[in-house]
């Protein structure tokens, strides 16, 4: 992932990309930038993931560099750094689509917690489940059995896992991030089910995929911030359980599309997680040794 740090203090760049680096993401590439008019020339020819950048700087502040950004329709993901704090002005950045506003000072902790869902997909799984791609079919998804998932999981976990099908609910924001596997018909982006781990499920679940310290698990739980380790263990745990799913329309199973981080709530979402009888199934999975967390699996069909 390329990152653009902009900041007019040398050290403040200094201590930004330190922050980043402690995220354990080894390849990563890093440029820095004293303005928004230098920042706005290496995004035009760079494309950075991800801007960093402060409020107050000479030649080019930061918002008219997101004004800039959004002119010229580059793709960059932008995120504010800075002792700004003018409500009206840190919300007419948000309005202008900045992704977070961190202020100075900051720990690295705050750091992370604003960066990592962009690192982990936050916002190509929220765009991914806002595409009405659903297949229109008479017959929907089979869903997997609470047997078949509770085989499969152990399968691959170190630790015990007991599945307990639980009463049809709406998403409980309270636990996010989320961690969403989206499945579809193979060879094709028509996505016919969804598979959402909440914040314990994801924690304990990809901690119990390798035996990983239950301490270390309960502390990414405490400051509600999945690691890059715990999201790739739980999108293996994701891609083993889809060829529990098979799509009656095509007669074949389903592919793990992509798994992602999601880290708020958004419409679409909401609107999957109300659905109930056939189309949805929810359990409680109690890792031994770790604890409790929930999934929820959906059919997306119209």
């Amino acid at each position: 992932m390329k990152f653009l740090i902009v900041d007019d203090s040398r050290a403040m760049q200094v201590i930004v990309k330190r922050g980043l680096e402690q995220l354990g993401y080894s390849d990563n590439e890093y440029k820095t930038a004293n303005n928004g008019k230098d920042a706005l020339n290496i995004a035009k020819d760079w494309t950075p993931d991800l801007i960093l950048c402060d409020w107050h700087m000479p030649e080019m502040t930061g918002i008219q560099l997101l004004q800039l950004l959004n002119k010229l329709e580059l793709p960059s993901n932008i995120g504010f750094v800075t002792s700004e704090t003018s409500e009206s002005r840190l919300k007419e950045a948000k309005e202008m689509g900045a992704c977070f506003i961190v202020n100075k000072p900051f720990t690295d902790e705050d750091l992370h917690k604003a960066v990592l869902p962009i690192l982990q997909g936050a916002i190509e799984g929220e765009d991914a489940l806002k595409q009405d791609t659903a297949v229109t079919c008479d017959k929907g998804i089979t869903l997997p059995t609470a047997a078949a998932f509770d085989k499969a999981i152990n399968a691959v976990t170190s630790s015990s896992v007991k599945l307990t099908e639980k009463t049809t609910e709406p998403l409980n924001y309270e636990h996010l991030p989320f961690i969403t596997g989206i499945y579809a018909i193979s060879g094709t982006s028509s996505i016919r089910s969804i598979c959402v781990l909440d914040l314990e499920a994801s924690c304990f679940l990809g901690s119990a995929l390798h035996n990983l310290p239950v301490e270390d698990a309960l502390d990414s739980i405490q400051k509600k911030a999945i690691p890059k380790q715990l999201l790739e263990n739980c999108g293996m745990v994701l891609k083993v359980i889809s060829v529990l799913f098979f799509d009656q329309k095509s007669g074949t199973d389903l592919k793990l599309e992509n798994f992602h981080l999601i880290a708020k709530p958004f419409d679409k979402l909401d609107a999957l997680s109300r659905k109930g009888g056939n189309q949805r199934m929810d359990f409680e999975l109690c890792i031994d040794g770790y604890g409790k967390g929930r999934m929820s699996v959906i059919a997306v069909n119209r």
